[in-house]
């Protein structure tokens, strides 16, 4: 996605590969928002061990990426995602979720809760890409 204009968040198996904050949003792996923001813990409930945390605290004119990628065998990843958009806000998303081969074997659990705030608006594109024999468990709860 080079010289496209946008906020992201990139983690390929465990690792964070890229962050990309921009004016108006705040991205951060989950672990670190649970320490920085204390408020945030109410919709996490629990300590997230990996996972993305996206807040937009204004308006913002560029879309927010976020992609997840499993690309060695037999990873488990366990993410607990939150993405908070503030009130009268207007955004796009675009979520990748995917294997980068088809018999890697992996589990992708993504359990996470998006909040618009009064007057919020999100359009969101979410695509997957998975191997047969991949175990995907997303479950998210819009507020």
């Amino acid at each position: 996605m080079k010289n496209v204009e946008s906020a992201k968040y990139f983690q390929v198996d465990h690792r964070i590969e890229e962050i990309l904050e921009r004016e108006g949003v705040v991205i951060l792996p989950s672990h670190e928002a649970w320490k920085e923001y204390k408020w945030s813990r109410k919709y996490f409930k629990k300590r997230p061990k990996e996972g993305f945390f996206v807040w937009v605290t204004k308006q913002i004119r560029f879309p927010v990426s976020t992609c997840v990628t499993i690309s060695s065998e037999g990873v488990q990843q366990n993410l607990l995602n939150l993405m908070i958009i503030e009130r009268g806000l207007s955004v796009k998303s675009y979520s990748i979720c995917n294997a980068t081969s088809a018999n890697l074997h992996g589990q992708h659990n993504a359990f996470g809760k998006i909040i618009l705030k009064e007057g919020a608006k999100m359009e969101m594109i979410s695509t997957h890409s998975w191997g047969v024999k991949d175990v995907v468990k997303p479950a998210y709860h819009f507020i």
